[in-house]
């Protein structure tokens, strides 16, 4: 009998053995989540690109039905507001389609799901969320409808109130021409938001370590931060509304554009 216990005395684990192989447990966990949740990030990114460029081709053909002339741009000069579908001044105006809300119009959003990035989580840009209702007009107290994605902020558009609800506003100096716009930035994530009344600012959306852009050519990259997170912090520390040139200035030297959107574009 004595024998028998120390038999099973011996064969049993010590406290730091089982110390040990609970550490080593632990790590191995720890490994796996770190894994999985890169693994998640790296789905979801390829899910988002895949929708940027849904978004883009969308954009062409408007383009191919309307002689060139793309709807790209912002509203009056708040630069970053190119992700707008529908605008009105206040709950009691009648509200407008300018920009996204063209493709709308055409027909070319019957399914707006691809112009949202899976991994969103800002309810202002969030697909059909309570701050972002996918609804026209949306219910008071929005006055806003966005998509998940930018525009190349092209030209502006204006606040006038249109004749009927939910018409069509287009820019007085025409739309941009896709043909000319070659290797440049066209669509990217949503970044850039100054802080303001409706929300803090924001650096990146949804991806932490970098932006999602599709080109003029119908390529899609993914732009690592320190690209553009300079000039990102730029805009954060201005005061509302950061001047336009942060954004992107294309006449002060038409041969060397500036701004955020410059820093996107393909080198030639």
């Amino acid at each position: 009998m004595r024998k028998h216990t120390e038999a099973a005395r011996q064969q049993a684990f010590t406290l730091v053995e089982l110390l040990v192989v609970i550490g080593i447990i632990a790590v191995l966990i720890a490994i796996l989540l770190h894994t999985l949740s890169k693994a998640r990030d790296s789905a979801s990114r390829v899910v988002c690109m895949s929708n940027i460029r849904q978004s883009g081709l969308a954009f062409v053909m408007y383009a191919n039905d309307n002689r060139g002339q793309i709807p790209f741009g912002y509203y009056s000069t708040q630069m970053w507001t190119g992700y707008t579908v529908y605008h009105r001044n206040l709950p009691t105006d009648r509200g407008k389609l300018l920009i996204w809300g063209v493709l709308k119009a055409a027909r070319l959003l019957s399914s707006p799901q691809f112009a949202y990035c899976p991994k969103q989580t800002d309810e202002r840009v969030k697909y059909n969320s309570e701050s972002n209702p996918w609804t026209f007009p949306p219910v008071s107290p929005n006055n806003l409808i966005r998509v998940g994605f930018m525009t190349r902020p092209a030209v502006s558009w204006p606040l006038t109130m249109p004749l009927r609800e939910g018409d069509v506003v287009l820019p007085a100096a025409g739309m941009p021409k896709i043909h000319k716009l070659k290797q440049k930035a066209i669509l990217s994530d949503v970044v850039g938001i100054p802080t303001a009344a409706t929300g803090l600012g924001t650096l990146f959306l949804p991806h932490t370590t970098g932006i999602n852009v599709m080109y003029a050519d119908y390529s899609v990259q993914f732009i690592g931060h320190d690209r553009v997170d300079a000039r990102l912090k730029q805009i954060l520390a201005s005061s509302f509304p950061p001047p336009g040139n942060l954004y992107l200035d294309e006449t002060t030297d038409p041969a060397k554009p500036t701004g955020l959107w410059a820093d996107l574009d393909k080198s030639k």
